[in-house]
């Protein structure tokens, strides 16, 4: 090729190689956040996962009389002062 013709054809080469570059860029920041979604969504149905295996356990212990569950009444009160007192919190009481 004649020396004329490189001028505008490495010009075009290097605004292909910023485009793609470009393009590349996007489509990694845009798969890291999908990525980041995905795994917020996948820690979350995990976190809902083990509730559900946890109160399936309960029932499953309860149902074979191994455990009992406690229906008395309780009076939280008290409780609940000694937890706040002991906390940071500040109340108007």
């Amino acid at each position: 090729m004649s020396s004329v013709n490189r001028g505008p054809l490495a010009g075009l080469d290097q605004a292909i190689m910023i485009s793609a570059g470009v393009a590349i860029s996007g489509t990694l920041v845009v798969g890291l956040f999908a990525v980041s979604r995905v795994t917020r969504r996948l820690h979350h149905s995990a976190a809902v996962a083990h509730r559900i295996n946890e109160d399936r356990l309960e029932i499953s212990r309860l149902d074979s009389d191994t455990e009992r569950a406690d229906l008395a009444a309780h009076d939280l009160g008290e409780l609940a002062r000694q937890t706040v007192r002991s906390s940071s919190y500040t109340t108007s009481a």
